[in-house]
């Protein structure tokens, strides 16, 4: 009899129908499409686990960004990637067929996407974590700052956060409701360029507890501006880094400024300029300063293959340099340099350059210095040629050093373990 009431009764079907497998139905085909979700993870150069679900080609969302485990597929998924795309419909669904996925993290998930009518949901439900405020103030989502505020949310980055995206007006409002601050709050948006916020920290007090290293910071990144505005008020808080750092990172707007303004550097200065191939910095500070650089402007410019610089440095300076500055450019493949080098300066090179060009496959380095110099190659050039299958390289090298035989079977013996037949192939022929 109940059975038949239900059946025939025409708002209750409906709606029994709607929970299919206990779902909604608008809950199905998201669902259904989380699952062809496929996942991979990876340590990155950080050490940092990164866990990456990929919904379709080309669309894909990391662990992190969604606020779920970086270690397994996480359960809750599905619903943290409704909340990101702000799907209210698909929310509220969830908590009314799955209230278990629910967790403060979602909450965090809601205000770091900026979706207030989300964070007023899910906040009366399971709260958040302090790190809910320091998100949206990252992400400058004024609306869900306010509604955490109101809620009595702390944090102790929020400010943090906020300068270092430049937020000043989410910074201004926190440090109003009077949230701790650090440091890093001004060497952020130092580092950042962010004008207005420095501006608001320093007229707020906060310049006089941070680090020594704001005008360093902002020099390093090419904030001029912030640069300018620093060093009026703080001239003793500008270190040799400032200029230093600007140097090496080609700013030569702020390396002329500071040097208008009596700021020192070190020899750093131009050697970091000649090593990333500034040229233009490298002669503002050859004409207008007398710091001067060290071996290591001609030998780091010479590794990363900044011909200019080299010419420049050899033809204007007299700091010298030293059997790296071949060796390095050998190694890197730099022809040109390893030829200017050995026409221009006496330093020469070391065997090192023949066996790092023989192993990094510079067929061209290799021949010239066979056929230019005399330091030769020790074993590790023609080891590093087997190793790698450079067979042409090998076969020039063991025309100018004839090995023993005991040498060609140690070869030989390399080349079958990395699998290099041709290589196998030319050392028979020579036994």
């Amino acid at each position: 009899m109940t059975v038949r009431a239900v059946l025939l009764d025409a708002g209750l079907m409906p709606l029994v129908a709607a929970f299919q497998d206990g779902l909604l139905e608008c809950l199905i085909r998201h669902i259904a499409q989380c699952k062809t979700a496929t996942t991979r993870s990876f340590v990155d150069v950080r050490a940092t686990r990164i866990f990456i679900y990929e919904i379709g080609p080309g669309v894909q969302y990391t662990a992190t960004a969604l606020l779920l485990s970086r270690e397994e597929a996480d359960p809750r998924f599905a619903f943290h990637l409704a909340i990101a795309n702000g799907d209210v419909e698909a929310v509220q669904a969830f908590l009314k067929c799955r209230p278990a996925v629910a967790t403060a993290d979602a909450t965090d998930c809601a205000a770091k996407y900026g979706h207030e009518h989300l964070v007023r949901l899910l906040y009366p439900r399971v709260k958040c974590t302090n790190l809910a405020l320091s998100l949206a103030a990252e992400e400058g989502h004024m609306a869900v700052v306010k509604y955490l505020v109101k809620c009595k949310v702390r944090s102790r980055s929020a400010i943090d956060s906020a300068a270092r995206r430049g937020n000043v007006d989410i910074v201004r409002l926190l440090v109003h409701r009077g949230f701790r601050w650090s440091s890093r709050a001004m060497d952020d948006a130092c580092r950042g360029g962010h004008l207005n916020v420095v501006k608001f920290l320093t007229e707020a007090g906060m310049a006089v507890g941070c680090s020594t290293d704001i005008i360093d910071l902002a020099s390093a990144y090419g904030h001029l501006e912030v640069v300018d505005y620093l060093f009026q008020l703080f001239p003793e808080r500008c270190s040799t880094n400032a200029m230093d750092w600007a140097a090496t990172e080609g700013h030569l707007n702020v390396v002329a400024y500071l040097h208008r303004c009596g700021a020192a550097c070190t020899t750093q200065a131009m050697n970091g300029a000649a090593q990333n191939g500034h040229l233009d910095v490298v002669e503002f500070l050859h004409q207008w300063r007398v710091e001067g650089c060290t071996t290591d402007a001609i030998d780091l410019a010479s590794k990363e293959g900044h011909l200019k610089i080299v010419q420049f440095l050899h033809a204007h300076r007299t700091d010298g340099a030293t059997r790296m500055a071949m060796d390095n450019a050998a190694a890197s493949g730099h022809l040109q340099i390893v030829q200017f080098l050995h026409e221009n300066r006496r330093e020469g090179c070391t065997t090192t350059a023949l066996d790092d060009a023989a192993a990094n496959g510079h067929a061209d380095v290799v021949e010239f210095l066979l056929s230019h110099r005399k330091e030769g190659c020790s074993g590790v050039a023609l080891r590093a040629a087997v190793k790698h299958g450079h067979v042409d390289i090998l076969r020039r090298l063991l025309k100018s050093r004839k090995g023993s035989r005991r040498d060609i079977e140690a070869l030989r013996h390399k080349a079958v373990k990395h699998k290099h037949s041709d290589i196998v192939a030319l050392l028979d022929g020579m036994a």
